[in-house]
């Protein structure tokens, strides 16, 4: 069994271990109204199949990596067609900048979580680290 994901014999990501990866340009790819990502539903139905538990985007102007939970896509996102077919999208604030903080929240609510890290930690944690995100060849 292939561990690639396809829309119509297009490869979108790919499954490692529990997760589905896929990498896309936020310009392009992302929602802006309101601000989230998207899935055809038919690759969240693949992934699952195959065993993903969790799903990882990773936006290739940024290099800024989103990461959430299946079970979080289906449940809190929002099903739609815009003229390319079913798909579901998570609002961008639901996604956590790391599996660790997807770890914390499956052992303490969401509510205490804000609270010890403060309201803003997921803008925090997605905002553009200082300097240059290029690495350079030395």
């Amino acid at each position: 069994m292939s561990d690639k994901i396809r829309v119509q014999n297009k490869v979108v990501g790919h499954i490692e271990g529990d997760t589905f990866y896929k990498q896309v340009e936020a310009s392009r790819h992302f929602l802006r109204r309101p601000p989230a990502i998207a899935f055809d539903v038919s690759t969240l139905d693949d992934a699952e199949k195959k065993g993903a538990k969790h799903v990882c985007v990773t936006d290739r102007e940024t290099w800024k990596v989103y990461h959430a939970r299946m079970d979080t896509v289906r449940d809190k996102g929002f099903a739609f067609n815009r003229g390319y077919g079913d798909q579901i999208a998570l609002p961008l604030t639901e996604w956590s900048p790391s599996r660790v903080n997807i770890r914390q929240a499956e052992l303490f609510s969401w509510e205490e979580i804000d609270s010890a890290l403060g309201e803003d930690w997921r803008e925090r944690e997605h905002a553009d680290p200082p300097g240059d995100p290029k690495i350079d060849d030395e």
